[in-house]
């Protein structure tokens, strides 16, 4: 069940989520999209890692 929904997911559903929040900071943004966009890789040997996402951009500010 959850990889029919991670296949489901595409690169522009998290653009137009992230596009409503039009206040925000936009390297933020940017930062969290790219987070976003490597967590939800259906290879686990090219998605992102506990440890690559705790030391991301986003998470560390």
């Amino acid at each position: 069940a959850v990889k029919r929904l991670l296949v489901n997911i595409k690169a522009k559903d998290f653009s137009s989520l992230i596009s409503c929040y039009t206040g925000e900071d936009p390297k933020m943004l940017a930062n969290f999209k790219d987070m976003l966009d490597r967590i939800f890789v259906l290879d686990p040997e090219k998605r992102l890692t506990i440890s690559q996402a705790l030391s991301h951009p986003f998470t560390t500010g």
